[in-house]
This record gives C-alpha cells, sequence and structure tokens, in this order.
C-alpha cells in the first residue's frame, strides 16, 4: 500500500566514479528499506551507524498523501512513513511531511482542513517534536496528542518514543487502546 519493501543491496553512482559504490548488502543483523514516494526515494537502514536515512526525497513530499480517501472524519498528522503505516494498520487515516524536521506545506494542510473533519498532530515527546507540533497547532488551529501524555493510562513508560515502538513493544491490544484513548474514536 505504501510502496515499501526490503532490497537486497543498495549502490551509489557518481559519474566521477568508474563503478557504483556498494553502501548497503542485506543481511538480518542490518536490513534495509526502500520508501518509494511518487518518483523520489528514499532508504533507511535502521541499524545503520553510518548511513540511517539517505535518497533524494524532497521537502515538498507528504508521506501518506496518496493514500488518503477524499473526505474522513479524522487525519493524523505525525513524523514518519513507520507510523503513518502503523496508524493505518489500526484503521486511522495519518501523514507524514519528508523529515522530522521539515514543515508540511501550508496549501497541504488548508487542503486536508476542508477534507477532513478533524486533524490531530501526534509527533514524539522530544524537542524537535513539542517545537514543531506547537508551530503547526498555533498556525493552523489543530489539537495535539502525545504518546508519553496518554501512557499513564495503558501502562509504565518504557523505550518507546513513538506508535510503532509502542505496538512493537506493547503488543495489539494495548495499541488499540491507547489509540482510542489518543483519538477518542
Amino acid at each position: 500500500i505504501y510502496n515499501v519493501r526490503p532490497i537486497q543491496r543498495l549502490f551509489y553512482r557518481r559519474e566521477s566514479f568508474l563503478y557504483p559504490v556498494p553502501l548497503y548488502n542485506n543481511n538480518k543483523q542490518s536490513p534495509c528499506y526502500l520508501y518509494t514516494i511518487n518518483t523520489k526515494y528514499k532508504f533507511y537502514c535502521p541499524f545503520s551507524t553510518t548511513n540511517k536515512w539517505f535518497g533524494n526525497v524532497t521537502r515538498d513530499i507528504i508521506q501518506g498523501y496518496e493514500q488518503l480517501p477524499e473526505t474522513g472524519e479524522l487525519l493524523i498528522l505525525t513524523k514518519s512513513l513507520k507510523d503513518v503505516m502503523c496508524l493505518y494498520d489500526r484503521n486511522y487515516h495519518a501523514i507524514a511531511p519528508a523529515s522530522e524536521t521539515t514543515a508540511f506545506p501550508e496549501d497541504k494542510i488548508i487542503e486536508l482542513q476542508s477534507r477532513f473533519k478533524r486533524l490531530v498532530v501526534f509527533f514524539d515527546l522530544d524537542c524537535a517534536g513539542y517545537t514543531h507540533s506547537e508551530k503547526l497547532c498555533n498556525k493552523y488551529n489543530i489539537e495535539r496528542v502525545f504518546l508519553h501524555d496518554n501512557y499513564c493510562l495503558v501502562g509504565k513508560i518504557e523505550e518507546e518514543e513513538d506508535i510503532s515502538d509502542f505496538c512493537k513493544l506493547k503488543g495489539e491490544d494495548k495499541t488499540k487502546e491507547l489509540c482510542i484513548k489518543l483519538f477518542k474514536i
């Protein structure tokens, strides 16, 4: 649905190089994924110590935008495609900017406010997430929620920073319970 798939090998080609330079070879300890968004590419190697993210995605890309319905009750603005996909699996519509430090284009937010009855910002409760969500909420009069504000309702805080981490650590039932409390749907 979101054009994400694991890759076996990744090479970097530059005109000044005679041969492509290998950047990645697949192994179980260090997987890598290809995100295809429109005609752009984003590579995610979650356990890499050098190149965790790279690609040619531009700032105007909105991850998950192509998968949205024409209209709806709720749209969640989150910070990563990983979280968009996690929310989709729980029957929520969500989008994310090209990166955590990229703002959503103003024209898209205004358009989405006309398509969805309610928009909710759901970023990480860290410095970047708090600052970016505050700007969005103030500028467009959008509500926001944080995982850790509501986490006391379902358990003790551990390693999770976002909804996909929470789901991995706590399981489906706790994730559904949390989403209901967060989004009140």
